[in-house]
């Protein structure tokens, strides 16, 4: 829980820290999108001034008066100055021909050398808003474009509405405040909820996971009283276990074989020889290993009833003598089944103990 709480404090911290460091460059944001309005507004000033000009020019040149062609051209631009941008004409000495606003005819353009001079200036993207919105001018318009008039004294300019770009910058400032502020509170109120969300779901989980200790409690209990009752019989089981194991040790021998370690019954040897001083079990399946016990330690192990020592190489066993020849002075070859690749024979003096043994 502390973790998921941590989280999302910082988050929505690093959030409302953006969001603060955006709000107050609100204004930069604004600027940087009139000023972009202000290049655009320029550019098509420039294209309708010329435009206005070849107008005026061939009106001019088809023989209509001055006078009607102030009037066409009048009654073509009437009223646009209510736009961002609008077209106004003028003479050389300043005087105002065809202006939007028909109260501005007639009158002297404000510092008109400084227009003739610096029209036609090119300013950077950056200096457009500082040039024309944040200046001293008292005026609501400013002349950015002019193009003089073949044939004729007048000049036709494009002019920027100060007061409509302004207004623009302002509604656009004002969006980004409404905006961003929104998206704060959103953000905060999300927040708020997503943490209350979780930290249910974490008490609910804590809960589960008590209960689920309780009932551990109860079962570790049970299981040791149980273990009690195990204890005490263990020591009885483990000596029973114990016999168990030293019965089966002593019927089963570990071998070699190849690189593995095989367990063999004593029921499975058909015979045990050495050879080389290894031990080697053969048993009734042909399976050959080797031991590490010496034939005397194996006899041990082994039944007295089932297998016999005919030598002091050979230890054999009952089932697995197929034949038994007559060899030398009284002496006896014993063939076994699987057959041994060395002679087993019997000395004259074990003989009858191999007879009598047979009787058993």
């Amino acid at each position: 829980m502390k973790k998921d709480t941590l989280y999302f404090l910082t988050f929505t911290s690093i959030c409302i820290v953006v969001f603060i460091i955006t709000f107050f460059s609100v204004s930069n944001l604004a600027k940087i999108s009139t000023t972009k309005l202000i290049a655009t507004q320029i550019e098509s000033g420039e294209r309708e001034s010329s435009e206005i000009a070849v107008l005026i020019s061939s009106l001019i040149d088809k023989g209509i008066s001055m006078t009607d062609a102030k009037v066409q051209i009048q009654n073509m631009i009437s009223e646009s100055n209510s736009e961002t941008s609008f077209i106004s004409v003028f003479d050389w000495s300043g005087k105002i021909i065809c202006h939007p606003d028909i109260t501005q005819l007639n009158l002297l353009i404000r510092n008109s050398e400084q227009t003739f001079t610096n029209s036609g200036q090119n300013y950077q993207t950056d200096e457009l808003y500082d040039v024309l919105i944040e200046s001293n001018d008292e005026d609501n318009s400013k002349i950015m474009n002019i193009v003089p008039i073949k044939n004729s004294n007048w000049i036709a300019a494009s002019n920027l509405n100060i007061n409509q770009v302004s207004n623009h910058y302002k509604s656009i400032k004002r969006s980004f405040y409404l905006n961003f502020l929104l998206m704060a509170v959103t953000i905060i109120v999300l927040s708020f909820f997503i943490i209350r969300f979780i930290g249910v779901r974490y008490e609910k989980q804590l809960e589960l996971k008590n209960k689920t200790l309780q009932n551990e409690l109860i079962k570790l209990s049970n299981i040791n009283k149980e273990f009690i009752n195990y204890n005490e019989n263990i020591t009885h089981k483990e000596n029973k276990l114990e016999n168990t194991i030293t019965e089966n040790d002593n019927k089963r021998l570990l071998t070699d074989r190849k690189n593995e370690i095989v367990p063999i019954s004593t029921d499975d040897i058909a015979y045990v020889y050495t050879k080389n001083t290894i031990t080697y079990i053969v048993c009734k399946d042909g399976q050959k290993s080797t031991i590490t016990d010496s034939l005397d330690e194996i006899l041990k192990k082994l039944d007295s009833k089932l297998y016999f020592r005919a030598n002091r190489k050979f230890i054999i066993e009952n089932s697995s003598i197929d034949k038994i020849i007559k060899y030398g002075n009284s002496q006896l070859k014993i063939i076994t089944k699987p057959e041994c690749i060395e002679d087993i024979i019997i000395s004259k003096n074990k003989a009858s103990a191999f007879k009598r043994w047979l009787n058993k």
